[in-house]
């Protein structure tokens, strides 16, 4: 039964004069703990949905970096293919024209 919560008490559990007050005690700060609660989960769900978003920001610029760096790959590797095409047709024009 540990995972009941506690039973709160009642005017009857204080028979003297006090026990009003105490009561009055003990169920203001169980509107304060409860007060506390909302305010933490409310926090909670903020910085859950605030890193979501932060997630979602960065996942997007790493693609747009990754599409961006696949890009220049892709020009690069027609630039160094261009580059060895023109070399080896420089020999190949060089040897056959040289007497």
């Amino acid at each position: 039964m540990p995972d009941q919560p506690p039973t709160p008490p009642t005017t009857q559990d204080f028979p003297d004069h006090w026990g009003f007050y105490l009561l009055q005690a003990i169920n203001r700060l169980d509107d304060k703990i409860d007060e506390v609660r909302r305010e933490q989960a409310r926090t909670a769900d903020s910085l859950r949905q605030e890193m979501q978003e932060l997630d979602t920001k960065f996942t997007q610029r790493i693609e747009s970096l990754d599409a961006k760096f696949d890009q220049k790959l892709t020009s690069l590797q027609y630039w160094y293919w261009g580059t060895l095409v023109v070399i080896i047709i420089g020999f190949v024009t060089v040897l056959f024209t040289h007497p």
